[in-house]
């Protein structure tokens, strides 16, 4: 019998029982090296110590064991169809707009500090900008699923999940603190989500350096443009203040990597049309 601490990786024909399916011992890390070396005709269910739970595709079991985890998306990437690939990337935009993107237990939520008493006018004002702010983390989730579709490297699309991940965690923070100041997310969030996956996707198109320089020059507006939101912040809202904070560290270390990682470098003309659209977002969501 297999050690309870070892995955079992199980290769299932389209039409044999559970109960006649050949079961293998590997290693997490033998798996995790041997990946493109499985058969591609055959579904791979994962098992191990937790309790699995069932997946959104097909007839994989996740278990809440992360690494596990990692293993099935790195199956599930390459078994899926065209058709497979649109299902989920509908999916996750679903999820994004309407606020239900699971939370990693790992996304400590930045605003610690006691939530002082709010004028109305400092709550409206708040929620604003809060607003803003989760409307520009639902565009970056589109915006990077929509590039990674068309990442020709297995390393950029690496660094997209890596960013995506960060900015689905600035996206619970904000939906949490418009919760706390009871208001709402925009109601132009779907808008906004197809727009970004539509550029992000047409960007890749136009090779990874392109990619990865437009992300670049869309986290250099972030961060000034947080910067402009710190301003005009109520002096008492520290929870916000803490939770635009820390976006701000995270969208700077986006920046840099994507500039290290050979993102090509925007002129400036670019960068002002970027602006200027963000400036459209912002306008239309801060009362919507």
């Amino acid at each position: 019998m297999l050690e309870s601490h070892l995955p079992i990786l199980k290769r299932l024909s389209p039409f044999a029982a559970l109960n006649d399916v050949a079961s293998i011992s590997i290693p997490f890390i033998q798996l995790r090296d041997h990946l493109n070396e499985l058969p591609k005709d055959v579904i791979y269910v994962v098992q191990g110590p937790s309790s699995p739970k069932i997946g959104m595709v097909g007839a994989y079991l996740l278990n809440e064991n992360g690494f596990i985890a990692y293993v099935l998306e790195q199956l599930m990437r390459r078994s899926l169809s065209l058709l497979d690939e649109v299902i989920k990337h509908v999916d996750v935009g679903l999820k994004t707009v309407t606020g239900s993107l699971p939370a990693n237990p790992r996304f400590s939520y930045p605003a610690d500090s006691s939530d002082e008493a709010l004028s109305r006018a400092d709550k409206i004002r708040s929620s604003q900008l809060m607003r803003i702010n989760h409307c520009g983390e639902v565009c970056a989730q589109g915006l990077y699923h929509g590039q990674s579709s068309t990442a020709r490297s297995k390393e950029t699309r690496k660094h997209l999940a890596a960013a995506a991940e960060d900015e689905r965690k600035h996206l619970i923070w904000c939906q949490t603190r418009l919760q706390e100041l009871d208001s709402h997310t925009s109601f132009l969030n779907p808008i906004w989500y197809a727009a970004s996956w539509m550029t992000g996707a047409v960007t890749g198109l136009f090779g990874d350096k392109i990619s990865l320089g437009f992300i670049a020059a869309t986290e250099e507006e972030v961060c000034q443009h947080l910067d402009r939101h710190l301003d005009e912040l109520p002096s008492a809202d520290d929870r916000s203040r803490a939770i635009i904070d820390a976006m701000k560290a995270d969208e700077a270390h986006h920046q840099q990597d994507a500039i290290s990682q050979g993102g090509t470098e925007f002129p400036a003309a670019i960068k002002r049309a970027m602006a200027l659209q963000a400036k459209v977002m912002t306008e239309t969501t801060r009362w919507v």
